[in-house]
């Protein structure tokens, strides 16, 4: 019998800390902050983790234009350089917010 049946802590291999759990399980695609950035001719991936006092509660889908008027071409750019969906939760992660139901 294994000393790890039964221990919250133990995940597969490794241990990890109930604080930071979620973060390890999660993926970038649940988190609040990742968005769809609607451009001219494709749909990119992006984390707005680092505006997130620019909106009170942010649309699932942004045109280029409204966030390049906002953050400008670099912080487009960085916005867009953390648009990998299946990349693991950082530290900023925040479930997303279920849809209003108006």
């Amino acid at each position: 019998m294994s000393i790890y049946n039964n221990n919250k802590l133990w995940e597969s291999h490794r241990v990890i800390l109930p604080e930071f759990r979620e973060k390890v399980i999660c993926k970038c695609r649940d988190c609040r902050y990742h968005i769809l950035i609607q451009g001219k001719e494709e749909v990119r991936w992006g984390c707005i983790e680092r505006y997130k006092e620019l909106w009170s509660r942010h649309p699932e889908r942004i045109p280029v234009l409204v966030l390049l008027k906002l953050v400008g071409e670099e912080g487009l750019y960085k916005i867009l350089g953390k648009g990998d969906p299946a990349a693991r939760a950082c530290g900023h992660f925040m479930r997303k917010l279920p849809p209003k139901n108006i």
